[in-house]
């Protein structure tokens, strides 16, 4: 039967707790009944291990897949944009400025305004935008509160239990 690990668990904690303070079997059957439960706990184990690899490699595959894709999207814009611009010059060569076919028709806009900063030095104060970024400093608070200081809205705390897989 394949049993989870924390089925495992619980039935070499129940055998140990339940059946050995009572000295209801032998001295050999608790061993034969560790050493079985401990058998299937090492198997799940290698099981469980196997799997967190598996996940660590999906994610890892995911990750360079999302690359491949994005760089797919960057060359297609990159595509679209120089078609655009070959269609832009055709019609520019034609001296034509809407060209209609069956379904379609392809049409040039005007050209909308933007602005053009070459000199941010130059522009006035008044058209700046001020930014302030105020980052708390973790690291010096945790060596101060490691050092037993205190600090007044920080503490030092248990971070999340982590697995590790080998």
């Amino acid at each position: 039967m394949n049993q989870s690990l924390f089925i495992i668990s619980q039935n070499l904690r129940n055998v140990i707790e339940n059946n050995f303070e009572h000295d209801e079997i032998s001295e050999t059957e608790q061993r034969e009944i560790i050493e079985t439960i401990t058998n299937e706990l090492k198997t799940k184990t290698d099981s469980v291990a196997s799997y967190a690899r598996k996940l660590k490699s999906d994610i890892e595959v995911a990750k360079n897949e999302l690359d491949r894709i994005k760089n797919i999207l960057e060359q297609r814009k990159n595509k679209a944009e120089k078609f655009n611009d070959y269609v832009l010059m055709c019609m520019d060569i034609m001296q034509e400025s809407s060209i209609e076919g069956e379904t379609s028709k392809l049409t040039i806009r005007k050209p909308s305004k933007v602005i053009n900063i070459y000199d941010e030095s130059k522009i006035p104060t008044q058209y700046l935008i001020e930014q302030t970024t105020v980052k708390v400093d973790k690291l010096s608070i945790k060596e101060m509160l490691k050092n037993g200081h205190e600090i007044k809205g920080a503490r030092l705390e248990d971070g999340k239990r982590s697995l590790s897989v080998k």
